[in-house]
């Protein structure tokens, strides 16, 4: 989905934003990075469907790097996956004040589509969360 170049962009914007960002993700390599980093929306979506959520949801990419990498290394705890979720809201919104000034249109376009993000991972995020878990556990078996 992403390059190894979009990677090191997208932790770019993650330390210029200030984002929330776990260390071990840093420790990555982005060979390995671009293997978890699926994009916008769930491994399970056609890449189609990721490509336009990139698109539409592009002010919050960085956070969704974040959220993927989060979900990946999961516990499988619901604890763990609303941790994660939280964590993606409040990079978003980082991530969006960083990109737009508080005159730009843009900012609050793109917060209304980070809360609809945000509702969405709540709603039906448990089985992608719990997939990613299943598959790392299968894979070390």
């Amino acid at each position: 989905m992403y390059s190894e170049q979009k990677i090191e962009n997208l932790l770019k914007i993650a330390k210029d934003a200030h984002l929330i960002v776990p260390e071990e993700m840093l420790k990555c390599s982005y060979k390995t990075l671009v293997k978890i980093c699926n994009g916008v929306g769930s491994q399970s979506m056609p890449e189609w469907a990721r490509n336009a959520g990139n698109l539409f949801f592009k002010a919050i990419e960085a956070s969704a790097a974040i959220h993927d990498f989060m979900y990946e290394f999961s516990d499988g705890s619901l604890h763990l996956k609303e941790k994660a979720d939280d964590i993606f809201l409040l990079n978003g919104i980082d991530e969006i004040y960083h990109k737009y000034g508080w005159w730009n249109w843009k900012r609050y376009a793109a917060r209304i589509k980070l809360m609809a993000a945000y509702d969405i991972l709540r709603a039906v995020g448990n089985r992608a969360y719990i997939t990613a878990y299943i598959k790392r556990k299968e894979n070390k078996l």
